[in-house]
């Protein structure tokens, strides 16, 4: 006889699905999931036991274009577009090429992104993907800003009043390199004479 389990116990394993209201952190701002693009019943999962293997939901062929590098599985996505659904996000070549229900299209119906052999599953059952912030006016007087910012969600930051002397205008660009977010810097001229503006650009 198949095991069954409450709604509760659903959530606990494999992350909340369509109907599940999600606090979030701790504030009074709740979200309802309002479609799964997973299949509950099927779903990629990884780890012992699971049905992340060869023949189930991964593809065993070799390597093909649709295969990707990435499935981040079973992530709660909040977007402006699609809304507040549950699916899979697929990336290749360091880009999300796709949102949907990740799987093996050879033995189940409706796979949007093919695992294969080299896709590398990032389990995320109970966590929300959101697209980046920007933040247009940051004074980035300490390198730590950037990780509480990544931690927020800001993926991009921009300067105000970036007014560096060229030396130090190229360590800072070095040291933002070591740092996965997206760098604007607005620079701000301190005088009205047409010579010294043009040396300042």
């Amino acid at each position: 006889m198949p095991e069954r389990y409450s709604r509760a116990e659903h959530a606990t394993r494999h992350g909340p699905t369509a109907g599940d209201r999600i606090r979030l952190g701790d504030t009074d701002l709740w979200i309802r999931i309002e479609r799964d693009l997973t299949d509950p019943a099927d779903q990629a999962l990884w780890g012992y036991a699971k049905n992340w293997r060869s023949g189930m939901t991964q593809q065993d062929r070799a390597t093909t274009e649709s295969e990707l590098d990435t499935i981040v599985a079973s992530a709660v996505v909040l977007d402006p577009v699609l809304g507040v659904v549950k699916a899979d996000i697929g990336i290749k070549d360091g880009r999300i090429v796709g949102i949907g229900r990740a799987g093996n299209p050879d033995i189940t119906d409706g796979v949007d992104l093919t695992i294969g052999p080299n896709t590398w599953p990032v389990p995320c059952h109970g966590l929300i993907a959101t697209p980046g912030a920007v933040d247009s006016h940051v004074h980035l007087l300490s390198p730590r800003l950037i990780p509480v910012a990544l931690t927020a969600g800001v993926t991009t930051l921009i300067t105000a009043g970036f007014e560096e002397p060229p030396w130090r205008m190229l360590r800072t660009l070095e040291a933002f390199e070591h740092f996965p977010v997206n760098i604007g810097l607005q620079p701000s001229a301190r005088t009205g004479v047409p010579g010294q503006l043009e040396a300042a650009i």
